[in-house]
């Protein structure tokens, strides 16, 4: 049986929406309280925009401050893992035999120093590996690429001894992010106050190419490969945090579909699900009254184009690793 529609003592439908039962209440008074009524019930009502669903399943590590965390992807739950003691976490990535690589921080006589490390997983233990800001793992060669602030660097162990080999020196000022696209290739980029220069490198071939098209369309700091698709998905070198379009973009530079998403917040990838075609974001926005900046996760459907909010105030991080659908 159908049920009836909501209505007013008039007989008029009524909105069950939160926006509609706000609009409801509001009506009933004078102007200048009606407004102030209706400010007051949307700041209170914030949370009912964006309803909290299940996500697809599986769980993610990431970092924050002096712990490392795991987030839930079915109910949007988390739980600490470890603490790092005097180490904060900056970047969590995939390591070889389970494990996670860890780009952490510590601050000694206000000297801010950036490390690389392997946390055991199933020893619940944590070792520098070296010096650096930031690092990748790739399983094919089993090779750590990572930047010691001068160059990108490639450390294997071969006859119980780590190589170090230099792939491309910069300045000692220029920022420097790492992308992989494949078990042997990375993406990475240079930043400078001339522009940002985008390479490609594989470490099977050894072969370094510079991508000027993807360089002009694509900022890479911000970016997630899309390996189905064969594509980043980024925004435009430049563009501002808070209207940053997400677009598909070819590593020959070539702009595909736009990502459809809230405007009224910020949004990050970070981490896709070939399996399920599914994309899981970082969320940013402010208070109505306070300006504190709150943090969310989204899933988003890539066959759908629907996205829905899976947790509120949860902060992960940038640099996150996927773990068993």
């Amino acid at each position: 049986m159908t049920q009836p529609a909501m209505t007013e003592n008039n007989g008029l439908p009524l909105d069950p929406s939160p926006f509609g039962m706000i609009m409801h209440a509001a009506v009933r008074f004078p102007g200048g309280a009606r407004l102030i009524l209706i400010l007051f019930l949307v700041a209170i009502c914030g949370a009912c925009e964006a309803p909290v669903r299940t996500g697809p399943g599986g769980y993610i590590y990431f970092g924050s401050g002096n712990y490392l965390g795991k987030f839930s992807l079915h109910d949007g739950s988390s739980q600490i893992v470890a603490y790092l003691g005097d180490l904060s976490a900056v970047a969590v990535g995939p390591y070889s035999d389970g494990d996670l690589l860890l780009t952490v921080r510590r601050v000694v006589n206000q000297q801010d120093t950036r490390m690389i490390g392997q946390f055991e997983v199933a020893q619940n233990h944590y070792k520098t590996l070296f010096i650096g800001d930031t690092a990748v793992y790739l399983p094919d060669r089993e090779i750590t690429v990572y930047d010691d602030g001068f160059a990108i660097q490639t450390s294997r162990i071969e006859d119980r001894e780590r190589k170090i080999t230099t792939v491309y020196s910069h300045g000692h000022h220029e920022r420097v992010t790492l992308v992989t696209i494949s078990v042997s290739e990375i993406l990475f980029q240079i930043a400078s106050r001339d522009g940002n220069r985008v390479f490609h490198y594989d470490a099977v071939t050894e072969i370094l190419t510079e991508l000027d098209g993807l360089a002009r369309e694509c900022d890479l700091e911000a970016a997630l490969w899309v390996a189905e698709q064969e594509q980043m998905l980024c925004h435009r070198p430049g563009d501002p945090r808070a209207n940053r379009e997400y677009r598909f973009v070819s590593p020959d530079g070539v702009v595909g579909a736009i990502l459809q998403l809230p405007t009224e917040n910020v949004f990050r990838p970070i981490v896709y699900l070939p399996e399920k075609q599914l994309l899981v974001l970082t969320e940013l926005w402010q208070g109505l009254w306070s300006r504190k900046v709150r943090y969310g996760v989204w899933i988003y459907e890539l066959d759908s184009g629907e996205s829905y909010r899976l947790a509120k105030d949860q902060y992960l991080g940038d640099h996150v690793v996927l773990k068993s659908l």
